[in-house]
């Protein structure tokens, strides 16, 4: 069986090393405080970030006993893929069972009321607070971005944001088309990108060359541990729970609301409404 590896017992692995030389011991310092990004991270990116250099990364995973960095850094993922990451294949073959509970209106409803709970205990205002301070940015665009479901929430957020501020753009999943709608990004713009495990290539590379180019990120995410991590500026997590094989998307639905509501409390002006609700008056948008 493949080694698994959980910050305890590296945590463990270290103290059992202790002291290390200072090289190898800032390399241990950011994979503790950064474990979760770890999977994301080339040795290269992970010197880099540590301080360190290549040699002090490789001689730190093997004074720890581990062959080498590839080795260490798939005993973290097999130790994230068996306790976070569930896809729905194996979702949908462990509700195949004859014993598992039959979904109910009632019983799902009250699924969805915890997850609300759980979401409001995990959002940290601050982080809330920044990443409203980014949006509300009058001299930077907002580009908004979500893969496959995550796509109806970018719809429903562009929709409402576009009557508090300007420059809202909403990225095609299309990647053909991708390139022409970020011709224009520019430093500091912001992405806003909606995105729950499994995560798509695209969406990570879209991340990772927004930040690369001067931009700033902000994720809306189900999982602590994601690719985005080490690109984004903040983090937003929301709960996803589900008794049945996909996972819930309306706490995602709800933040969503809170970013736009409170937005538009910071930012909104009532020609913008005004102007807008004459243009959908003009196009005979709603039945009268």
């Amino acid at each position: 069986m493949d080694q698994t590896l959980n910050l305890a017992e590296l945590k463990l692995k270290i103290a059992s090393r202790s002291p290390l030389p200072n090289s190898e011991q800032r390399v241990a310092d950011f994979i503790i405080d950064n474990f979760e990004q770890i999977p994301y991270l080339g040795i290269e990116e992970l010197a880099k970030r540590s301080s360190a250099s290549k040699t002090s990364v490789g001689r730190f995973v093997q004074n720890i006993g581990f062959q080498g960095y590839s080795r260490f850094k798939q005993a973290i993922v097999l130790h994230i893929r068996e306790t976070q990451l569930v896809t729905p294949t194996r979702i949908a073959s462990r509700l195949a069972q004859s014993d598992v509970e039959e979904i109910t209106a009632k019983g799902y409803l009250s699924e969805l009321a915890a997850s609300f709970q759980t979401t409001a205990e995990l959002i940290d205002e601050d982080k809330f607070n920044l990443a409203l301070s980014l949006m509300e940015n009058r001299d930077n665009a907002l580009y908004v971005f979500g893969p496959a479901s995550s796509n109806g929430l970018v719809t429903y957020f562009t929709m409402l944001s576009r009557y508090v501020r300007k420059s809202v753009h909403h990225l095609t999943p299309d990647v053909s088309l991708l390139p022409h709608h970020l011709l224009d990004m520019r430093q500091d713009d912001v992405l806003f990108v909606i995105s729950y495990y499994r995560y798509s290539d695209l969406a990570v590379k879209l991340v990772e060359w927004f930040h690369k180019r001067g931009g700033k990120v902000i994720v809306l995410t189900n999982n602590s541990v994601n690719p985005y991590l080490p690109y984004s500026d903040v983090q937003l997590l929301v709960e996803s729970g589900s008794s049945g094989v996909f996972q819930s998307r309306i706490a995602g639905f709800a933040m969503v609301e809170a970013l736009v509501n409170a937005l538009t409390q910071r930012m909104g002006t009532p020609d913008r409404f005004e102007s807008l609700e004459q243009i959908l008056t003009d196009f005979d948008t709603f039945h009268q």
